[in-house]
């Protein structure tokens, strides 16, 4: 066996396995933030490359031709050529989506551009012109979507809503998941731009009950603390289950009074939220969470009328 060869192949295969092991807890880390199971961040960032580098290894050493060794040294080296490919990949279509000044546009240099650019003016009708010279639905640097850009947008300039309105009319499709899922970027710029967006995409279709990134309905996201309690009607109006639980069997009426969002809790349970099923970490349950809270705090932001309604039910 030549030796430059041997060397190259545990080279490699050291490599591999020191990035193996980072790629593993880096996804170990992140499973509880996304609700991944520990057992499947182990299979897909372990075991399954292990076997692969385990099926290199024994042809390496028990390949008795040159051409044996030379695909266990190309199977060890796809890791690091995969990993080297994605971050071209990805500093390509940075480099496509940066203008000259080193700005990043989110969108290549183009009509897509021009749809962000106006967007930006908050000029509706160079939106509506633009809007069929592009893909509305296509995806720019980080899964950006023209309609999550006009949303995003909201925090600087909350009453631009024009633009919103006509790539919704256009087509835009309000499930479309960017990085974040429209209707998800619309409840949280809701403390800056008020309801309105929320509506708008809840008429062209967008579905309260689609998982966000974080595994749960985007619909929990509307008991924030800053959210608007008129953003949560709304989405109860248009079909967002409260039968649905979260990982711990329980209700968005915890997840209401884990954020001191009184107003929402009481909507919740006037709409029939089942506040019987699940217990706190501390093991309480949801009547007795609120008594605590008003023990401790006393009537905060509403919590009487949460306790009223326990009590007469």
């Amino acid at each position: 066996m030549a030796p430059a060869m041997k060397i190259l192949f545990w080279l490699l295969f050291a490599g591999d396995t020191l990035l193996l092991l980072t790629l593993f807890i880096l996804g170990l880390a992140a499973a509880p933030s996304s609700r991944t199971s520990s057992f499947a961040v182990a299979g897909y960032m372990l075991i399954v490359p292990a076997a692969v580098l385990g099926v290199a290894v024994l042809l390496f050493l028990r390949g008795t031709s040159p051409v044996a060794r030379a695909a266990a040294t190309l199977l060890v080296a796809l890791p690091g050529l995969l990993v080297f490919g994605m971050r071209s990949l990805q500093s390509a279509k940075l480099g496509a989506t940066t203008d000259s000044s080193g700005t990043l546009r989110y969108f290549a240099a183009g009509a897509s551009r021009d749809m962000a650019d106006a967007i930006d003016r908050n000029d509706t009708s160079a939106v509506a012109r633009l809007a069929g010279q592009v893909d509305l639905n296509g995806r720019g640097f980080g899964d950006m979507t023209l309609l999550v850009y006009a949303l995003r947008r909201l925090r600087q300039t909350p009453h631009a809503l024009d633009p919103l309105r006509s790539l919704l009319k256009a087509g835009a499709d309000p499930n479309r998941r960017a990085d974040e899922l429209p209707l998800e970027v619309a409840i949280q710029q809701s403390r800056y731009a008020g309801a309105e967006p929320v509506s708008m995409l809840l008429a062209a279709g967008a579905n309260p009950n689609t998982t966000s990134q974080f595994g749960a309905p985007v619909f929990f996201s509307a008991v924030g603390s800053t959210v608007p309690v008129e953003i949560l009607t709304a989405l109860l109006d248009h079909g967002a289950d409260l039968k649905v639980r979260d990982r711990e069997g329980r209700t968005i009426v915890f997840q209401a009074a884990n954020s001191d969002n009184w107003r929402a809790a009481l909507l919740l349970l006037e709409r029939g939220t089942d506040y019987l099923q699940g217990r706190t970490i501390n093991g309480e349950t949801f009547a007795q969470m609120v008594e605590s809270h008003a023990r401790v705090y006393g009537d905060t932001a509403g919590v009487a009328e949460v306790l009223a309604f326990l009590r007469k039910h």
